[in-house]
């Protein structure tokens, strides 16, 4: 049945998880060119893109705290950008949908937190804060 409001603004990131950001950097910036958009260091948080709207995140795996919940070298998580992150997960709840961890917010950026689909891939649900 489709909704009556939208909750979903679109797909805003894509992310994944690495060993070590400062080799990642190397990578996507020095070697590929791309420009480094944010960089949350207290997060071991840096997103990169280029000319397009399109921005890759990329977390550092850290047993401390950190935006990265899945192992390095084993996901590319994609993030869809919600209008209201509290409505979307009472929603997607109500259709038995799994969430993982509590929500995480980056002051003055964003709140997300991260669920699976029917199958287990894991999305980032994310409201950017004005």
């Amino acid at each position: 049945m489709p909704l009556k409001t939208k909750i979903a603004k679109g797909i805003s990131l894509s992310c994944i998880t690495v060993s070590d950001l400062l080799k990642a950097r190397h990578l996507f910036v020095d070697l590929l060119g791309l420009e480094v958009k944010d960089h949350q260091e207290a997060y071991n948080w840096m997103e990169v893109g280029g000319e397009e709207g399109s921005l890759l995140g990329i977390g550092q795996e850290s047993k401390e705290e950190s935006c990265c919940l899945t192992k390095a070298g084993t996901n590319a998580i994609v993030s869809v950008e919600v209008y209201n992150l509290d409505e979307a997960i009472k929603h997607l709840k109500s259709k038995k949908i799994k969430f993982h961890g509590e929500i995480i917010e980056i002051p003055h950026e964003v709140k997300m937190i991260l669920f699976e689909d029917f199958d287990g891939n894991k999305f980032w649900l994310i409201q950017a804060i004005d």
